[in-house]
């Protein structure tokens, strides 16, 4: 993915879950998992890609072909913005975080949830 051709945005607009042409399986399924994982921990420094992460992360236990290139176009996006992002650098910084998880509650699907907040704290007041 070094030299691969650079998109404007990291995830189409309308993008259906599953694609008519590419209804077959992901065959490696770890890898799959590990690329999302990596993704949701660049969220916290890459806002802009939190959406189209966290919807592939929904597709985790049964990607199809369409989720694999949906995850390699945002890598695509990535390669072509990788100078933004958020630096965190302080001095007297407190970072609190805090996240939670809902695992499988969803009664039709069996989806999980989860989400996080992390707080900067500067000279005991509270920065957003």
């Amino acid at each position: 993915m070094l030299d691969c051709k650079s998109v404007d945005i990291p995830m189409k607009q309308n993008v259906k879950d599953s694609n008519k042409g590419d209804e077959r399986s992901f065959v490696d399924i770890t890898l799959f998992r590990s690329l999302i994982g990596s993704l949701i921990w660049l969220t916290i420094t890459r806002p802009d890609v939190s959406f189209s992460v966290h919807k592939l992360s929904q597709v985790m236990q049964n990607p199809i072909i369409h989720h694999w290139k949906m995850a390699k176009r945002v890598f695509r996006y990535i390669s072509s913005t990788y100078d933004y992002g958020l630096l965190y650098k302080s001095e007297n910084l407190s970072i609190v975080a805090y996240s939670d998880s809902d695992f499988a509650s969803d009664k039709v699907d069996r989806k999980s949830t989860s989400a996080y907040v992390i707080l900067w704290r500067k000279f005991n007041i509270l920065v957003f």
